[in-house]
């Protein structure tokens, strides 16, 4: 599969999956082929602060951001920036669920924001995958620190970044009662039945945004069906001065 991305200096062959694990470079999403292109009617070029201003912090003095700014920069403008699936859950000040709302697109994610009532409730936003317009939206609206973002993206086992892997948590997200990042394996069963060749695979990733690696065997190892993906459940909130919260 031809990777779409161009690294600069880059001296593998994007194939060549066993020098992209060890290139500083390198992402998953590197090897996938390049998304169509949104329509430009319904979705029309706009100006992203937000990201603008990931952009300018993994350029100058956070590194620790490259990875993100990478990945958003990569699917922006295509099918892939509208990846994500979210919906709000709003809880009265009882905690009562009043009601839930499901996104379509980021179009009705930023009509929701920019029209939400004043009433004083609490709100749960859900959401699924890194996808460019729906961090736009969530990030300009809350103010939520991009390293939120940076530390949700990944989940390698060994790190071969020497830029770019270690996220540095920025004071405002310190706190556990504010955001949060878990790390959790789930084992799927993947049926091998008249593929034997998978037993052979030791490169294979979530079709998503995100990196996860889907770990069939080891070398040498017997592979019995089940594979393991490493994932994460973040969390991230804000209280308002009435008391209420949104959180996500």
């Amino acid at each position: 599969m031809q990777s779409q991305r161009k690294v600069p200096k880059a001296s593998y062959n994007p194939q060549e999956l066993a020098s992209l694990l060890n290139d500083d470079e390198w992402s998953p999403t590197s090897l996938f082929p390049q998304p169509a292109r949104l329509d430009r009617n319904e979705f029309p070029p706009k100006p992203q602060p937000y990201l603008d201003l990931i952009k300018k912090l993994s350029q100058k003095g956070h590194p620790d951001l490259k990875y993100l700014w990478s990945e958003l920069s990569r699917q922006n403008g295509t099918l892939h920036a509208e990846r994500s699936r979210a919906a709000v859950l709003e809880y009265s000040t009882t905690g009562t669920l009043s009601q839930q709302v499901p996104f379509s697109t980021s179009k009705n994610l930023e009509a929701h924001l920019g029209g939400m009532p004043s009433t004083s409730c609490n709100r749960l936003y859900i959401l699924e995958d890194i996808s460019a317009n729906y961090v736009e939206a969530f990030g300009s609206q809350f103010s939520i620190e991009p390293s939120f973002w940076a530390e949700h993206l990944r989940t390698p086992d060994k790190e071969t970044s020497k830029t770019a892997g270690i996220v540095t948590t920025l004071p405002s997200v310190r706190s556990f009662n504010a955001s949060f990042s878990l790390m959790y394996p789930e084992y799927v069963i993947i049926d091998d039945a008249g593929k034997p060749m998978i037993r052979d695979i030791t490169g294979l990733f979530a079709n998503c945004n995100l990196y996860r690696k889907v770990a069939l065997n080891r070398p040498g190892e017997f592979y019995n069906g089940v594979a393991k993906v490493n994932r994460r459940a973040s969390f991230w909130s804000r209280e308002s001065s009435d008391g209420t919260w949104s959180g996500k």
